[in-house]
């Protein structure tokens, strides 16, 4: 098995990418829910499900990238600012984790975009590595939206092992776009 570092998520394709970060996003999702419920608005649930709505769309090949219509520095500034609230009001880090998994997944789908668009123009390679850094950080944020060093645990492994699974699918190469990801 191949472990996941900042570096390896350079093995996928853009694509790859945005669906892992999509991944993580959701299953961060219900913590953030859960505190929604009782404490915040339907903004906020919106915000969160759009980030990650986003990002599975461009994952699952439902649009090209120049068919996304969409403003994706307010949608993850929206996914952010709900994270911030969790924060401020509970000191609830691991919500605000939780909702940053979702800024981080729409950032990586902003990026990848915005990759595909300038193919052809100035270094798409180095713009390239943002939407790993991006899928990183919506990784990393998945993990802490855990409490507890055992469900942090369990929250790492799944996403080795949807790494993993993601390269054995042979999706294409860093910095294409590479296939549509079944998520």
């Amino acid at each position: 098995m191949e472990p996941l570092t900042r570096e390896s998520l350079g093995r996928l394709p853009l694509r790859a990418l945005v669906a892992l970060a999509a991944k993580c996003a959701r299953r961060a999702q219900p913590t953030f829910v859960a505190w929604n419920d009782g404490c915040g608005s339907e903004q906020h649930a919106n915000a969160v499900e759009a980030a990650i709505a986003c990002a599975e769309s461009l994952a699952r090949g439902e649009k090209e990238p120049h068919e996304l219509n969409w403003d994706g520095s307010r949608i993850e500034a929206a996914a952010f600012a709900a994270g911030e609230v969790a924060a401020k009001q509970n000191n609830a880090f691991h919500v605000q984790n939780a909702a940053e998994s979702a800024g981080y997944a729409a950032m990586a789908c902003q990026w990848a975009t915005d990759v595909i668009q300038s193919m052809g123009g100035v270094a798409p390679g180095r713009i390239a590595e943002v939407v790993v850094r991006a899928t990183w950080d919506a990784i990393q944020r998945m993990i802490w939206s855990h409490e507890t060093n055992a469900e942090q645990s369990a929250a790492r492994q799944a996403a080795v092992e949807e790494f993993n699974a993601l390269l054995a699918r042979n999706l294409g190469i860093f910095p294409a776009l590479g296939t549509a990801v079944r998520l």
